[in-house]
């Protein structure tokens, strides 16, 4: 995987959750490094993604680049042996 790009600007948009309004789903492409975010007001809600170069994580508290770069390595080995298993 290439370097993470965008862990800063997705750090700051966790900062205005309190955890009772909404959540940030937060992307990885990890073909790319690309990080983005998307924002929902209904827990219910989450993005798909169908590629499996993309990993998502959702946050509903401020987070820090740290946390989020090592949630998301974690979510990318998780995500490796789900379809591990499926083979």
């Amino acid at each position: 995987m290439k370097k993470m790009t965008g862990i800063k600007e997705a750090a700051g948009d966790t900062k205005m959750l309190n955890g009772y309004n909404g959540h940030v789903q937060v992307n990885l492409d990890t073909k790319t490094g690309k990080v983005w975010t998307s924002y929902e007001t209904d827990d219910s809600w989450r993005t798909e993604y169908h590629e499996r170069t993309i990993v998502s994580i959702f946050y509903r508290r401020p987070a820090t680049m740290e946390e989020i770069k090592k949630d998301l390595e974690v979510e990318i080995v998780s995500q490796n042996k789900r379809y591990e298993n499926l083979l």
